[in-house]
Protein backbone atom coordinates (compact mmCIF):
# COMPACT_ATOMS: atom_id res chain seq x y z
CA UNK A 1 0.00 0.00 0.00
CA UNK A 2 2.60 1.95 -0.53
CA UNK A 3 1.89 5.59 -2.06
CA UNK A 4 -0.99 6.00 0.15
CA UNK A 5 -1.36 7.47 3.35
CA UNK A 6 -1.23 4.76 6.26
CA UNK A 7 -4.81 5.07 9.28
CA UNK A 8 -3.01 5.01 12.62
CA UNK A 9 -5.66 5.04 15.31
CA UNK A 10 -3.95 7.05 18.19
CA UNK A 11 -5.95 5.66 21.05
CA UNK A 12 -5.01 8.77 23.14
CA UNK A 13 -7.29 10.49 21.12
CA UNK A 14 -11.08 10.95 22.90
CA UNK A 15 -12.43 11.28 19.01
CA UNK A 16 -10.50 8.24 18.12
CA UNK A 17 -11.77 6.24 20.81
CA UNK A 18 -15.65 7.49 20.05
CA UNK A 19 -15.05 6.55 16.19
CA UNK A 20 -14.70 3.06 17.54
CA UNK A 21 -17.90 2.62 18.41
CA UNK A 22 -20.94 1.02 16.43
CA UNK A 23 -22.55 3.36 13.92
CA UNK A 24 -19.75 6.35 14.10
CA UNK A 25 -17.99 7.75 11.18
CA UNK A 26 -15.69 10.40 11.97
CA UNK A 27 -12.85 8.98 9.91
CA UNK A 28 -13.08 9.35 6.13
CA UNK A 29 -12.34 6.10 3.56
CA UNK A 30 -11.53 2.72 4.38
CA UNK A 31 -11.04 1.54 8.10
CA UNK A 32 -10.57 -2.08 9.63
CA UNK A 33 -10.78 -4.74 8.70
CA UNK A 34 -10.86 -3.58 4.95
CA UNK A 35 -7.18 -1.78 5.18
CA UNK A 36 -6.13 -5.21 6.61
CA UNK A 37 -8.19 -7.58 3.82
CA UNK A 38 -6.74 -5.33 0.75
CA UNK A 39 -2.97 -5.50 2.09
CA UNK A 40 -3.25 -9.30 2.50
CA UNK A 41 -5.12 -9.68 -0.84
CA UNK A 42 -1.91 -7.05 -2.30
CA UNK A 43 -4.12 -4.59 -2.95
CA UNK A 44 -3.74 -0.53 -2.43
CA UNK A 45 -6.15 2.04 -1.49
CA UNK A 46 -7.67 4.28 -3.96
CA UNK A 47 -6.50 7.84 -4.76
CA UNK A 48 -8.42 10.01 -2.11
CA UNK A 49 -7.27 13.10 -4.05
CA UNK A 50 -8.42 11.69 -7.60
CA UNK A 51 -11.97 10.27 -5.99
CA UNK A 52 -12.35 13.86 -4.40
CA UNK A 53 -11.65 15.51 -7.88
CA UNK A 54 -14.38 13.12 -9.87
CA UNK A 55 -16.92 13.34 -7.39
CA UNK A 56 -16.61 17.67 -7.32
CA UNK A 57 -16.50 17.43 -11.26
CA UNK A 58 -19.49 15.80 -11.70
CA UNK A 59 -21.40 18.02 -9.32
CA UNK A 60 -19.98 20.58 -11.34
CA UNK A 61 -21.31 18.86 -14.41
CA UNK A 62 -24.42 18.10 -13.37
CA UNK A 63 -24.75 22.15 -11.64
CA UNK A 64 -23.29 23.46 -15.37
CA UNK A 65 -26.16 21.21 -17.02
CA UNK A 66 -29.01 24.07 -16.17
CA UNK A 67 -29.24 23.37 -12.55
CA UNK A 68 -29.34 26.18 -10.50
CA UNK A 69 -28.61 24.14 -7.36
CA UNK A 70 -28.45 21.28 -5.46
CA UNK A 71 -30.15 20.12 -1.84
CA UNK A 72 -28.62 17.66 0.00
CA UNK A 73 -30.37 16.23 2.98
CA UNK A 74 -29.41 12.69 2.86
CA UNK A 75 -26.34 12.23 5.36
CA UNK A 76 -24.12 9.87 2.83
CA UNK A 77 -24.72 12.64 -0.19
CA UNK A 78 -23.36 15.02 1.72
CA UNK A 79 -20.55 13.17 2.31
CA UNK A 80 -20.14 12.20 -1.15
CA UNK A 81 -20.13 15.92 -2.25
CA UNK A 82 -18.35 17.41 0.61
CA UNK A 83 -16.22 14.62 1.64
CA UNK A 84 -16.60 15.33 5.08
CA UNK A 85 -18.87 13.31 7.58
Amino acid sequence: MSGHPVVRDDQDDAMVRRAATVGHRMAMGPGEPALTEWAAAGLTLPDETALMRYRLDRIAGRLADDLDGILLFDPMNVMYATYAP
